[in-house]
């Protein structure tokens, strides 16, 4: 599976790393409007009769590729919400549409689908934008209860006193009406509130969805309130994207192992199960955790902690492999593939056969191009499973969630719920324990050339559950005003708990 998360990273990088060279050529000063105007220049338009003619195509594809489109999502509510926007185009055909436009009526439609998987992007506008040289919106947020707190600035405006303050309002605008208007635009298992806001907390998805909702400045007006209780203005410079884009290199596949002997505890650290490279990177995960659980044992480990915070999933079998490693019993993977005219049609075969052998040595491409229409295809799989038990963990196991932790990542910490293996701390993951889906297949709508992913398979399913996220046996709240300052609040939390090793001062956000 490849998450829409590093969907949404991998092409605003793309994108703004176009602009590095135009930002590089531009002249130091720039006049108040040079945002505003380039938002301008950069508009796209369509003929309502076409953004119609895809969403009609859109509808389509969704029912015959979708594994479950009703598992989650009001069948009645879904297709009147179709009919209703295309009656909307249709009533005046010649109309003009602009690109960001038609996108949020895209959007929001897959998003009431429930499946967090679903995706719609059209970047001509964006792309448009940063060779006309403008600029972003300068702050990262971290996002509880609707409510926004400053977590960086990339302009080097604010002082220290602003990093983990409330952030009021954006040009006058309450940051609270912004997230509203962001949230429908945002996909999400059971549409789930948590996975949302966690999203928003990505900088580059909040500031496209800003970029696309709100006209651009050079400068932005916020109200925040401090540690103290008292509200400031000021204004902050907006940035060129790549400044964004170098202040998150972090979006880098991450995976270390720390060990600390005196309280015999590992920390395991991967936020990716994707691979770019499957055959290179995958050598490489194999290898990591042979290393990592090596060492582990050979240190004598007591206490293992697996971070999976922010890790939006990738490929089953890498979630599996892990699981492996913690679980006492081997468990059979087993993905439900949709065998459908999309995918045909499409002639994407080749891109699920290579996701498909990742879960076993056996091609299911023939099969599912054999399978009548509609038909789920099951894959099953044993290749996780360990050659030899020597380096199976069988201490104390605790793995760490949160709003962001997806996909395959969220597979694993129900393997770990269901089999009773380790506990599970943080807060609620981003998917729904009842039904998950995966193995997403792009296609651009013919007209508009919106670029939607849609899931072809269910990779968990479980009717007896309810559709809601999988809660985590020790609750821990971050404290966004310490973790803006550098520490990591919920795991000194979580290694004091375990180890009984110093936690930091903190003191809670408002």
């Amino acid at each position: 599976m490849k998450p829409q998360r590093i969907l949404q990273v991998a092409t605003f990088f793309i994108l703004l790393f176009s602009g590095v060279l135009a930002t590089a050529q531009s002249s130091a000063s720039r006049s108040e409007s040079q945002s505003a105007q380039a938002y301008r220049k950069s508009q796209v338009y369509y003929p309502a009769a076409d953004c119609a003619a895809d969403l009609r195509r859109l509808e389509e594809v969704l029912r015959d590729a979708h594994p479950c489109l009703y598992c989650l999502a009001d069948s009645l509510a879904l297709h009147t919400a179709f009919a209703q926007a295309i009656a909307e185009l249709e009533a005046d055909p010649a109309a003009n549409v602009t690109e960001n436009k038609f996108l949020h009526t895209v959007r929001r439609l897959v998003a009431m689908v429930q499946d967090g998987h679903l995706y719609a992007e059209s970047n001509t506008s964006l792309v448009n934008y940063v060779s006309e040289q403008g600029k972003f919106f300068p702050l990262s947020l971290a996002i509880d209860d609707g409510k926004a707190y400053i977590r960086e600035d990339y302009s080097a405006t604010l002082d220290s006193a602003a990093l983990g303050a409330q952030l009021l309002t954006i040009n006058g605008t309450p940051v609270t009406t912004v997230i509203a208007e962001m949230m429908p635009l945002l996909s999400a298992d059971a549409n789930l509130q948590k996975a949302k806001w966690r999203q928003l907390e990505n900088v580059f998805t909040f500031d496209i969805l800003y970029w696309t909702l709100y006209e651009p400045t050079d400068t932005y007006q916020i109200i925040y309130r401090t540690a103290n209780g008292s509200v400031r203005s000021q204004d902050v410079t907006a940035v060129a994207g790549s400044i964004i884009n170098l202040a998150n290199a972090d979006n880098e596949v991450t995976r270390h192992l720390t060990v600390d002997e005196t309280t015999s505890t590992a920390y395991l650290d991967i936020n990716t199960f994707y691979n770019a490279d499957s055959k290179r990177d995958n050598a490489a995960y194999e290898r990591f955790l042979a290393q990592s659980f090596r060492e582990i044992k050979q240190k004598g480990v007591k206490n293992l902690v697996i971070d999976l915070r922010d890790n939006p999933g990738g490929l089953v079998h890498n979630a599996y492999r892990l699981f492996s490693y913690i679980s006492p019993t081997d468990v059979e993977s087993k993905v439900m593939v949709k065998s459908s005219s999309f995918l045909k049609q499409q002639k994407k075969l080749s891109f699920v056969e290579i996701m498909l052998k990742n879960l076993s040595r056996t091609s299911y491409a023939a099969r599912i191009d054999r399978a009548p229409f509609g038909t789920l295809v099951e894959v099953k799989s044993k290749r996780h499973f360990l050659k030899s038990n020597s380096l199976k963990f069988t201490g104390n196991t605790y793995v760490l969630a949160n709003g962001a932790t997806f996909s395959a990542a969220s597979m694993l910490v129900k393997l770990c719920r269901d089999y009773h293996v380790g506990i599970i701390a943080g807060e609620e993951n981003a998917a729904c324990q009842a039904v998950s889906f995966g193995d997403l297949v792009g296609f651009d709508l013919p007209h508009t050339a919106t670029k939607v992913y849609v899931s072809t398979s269910i990779v968990t399913r479980d009717d007896d559950l309810e559709k809601r996220s999988i809660q985590p046996e020790i609750a821990l709240t971050r404290h966004i005003r310490n973790d803006a300052r550098g520490y990591d609040s919920v795991l000194q939390q979580l290694l004091h708990l375990v180890g009984q090793a110093p936690v930091a001062h903190e003191s809670p956000h408002p």
